[in-house]
């Protein structure tokens, strides 16, 4: 079974909001959920931003599930 490291980006890509998540991609969701939420330092996540789109995502993630169980 191919995992999601070793597959082509454009699958990896395609796959993304479905694939399960690294631990890598539960820090950057859990920056996103803390961030939102006033735990995080400022330069901790702008230095998560600056690691690219995938990053974003998943911090864009994370903060909206922060939103969503503030309500």
């Amino acid at each position: 079974m191919k995992t999601k490291d070793n597959l082509h980006p454009l699958m990896r890509e395609i796959i993304a909001p479905w694939a399960p998540l690294t631990y890598a991609d539960h820090y950057y969701v859990d920056l996103g959920y803390r961030y939102e939420r006033g735990q995080v330092s400022e330069h901790e996540y702008k230095m998560a931003l600056a690691e690219g789109p995938e990053a974003r995502r998943l911090m864009q993630s994370g903060a909206m599930e922060a939103m969503r169980s503030a309500y």
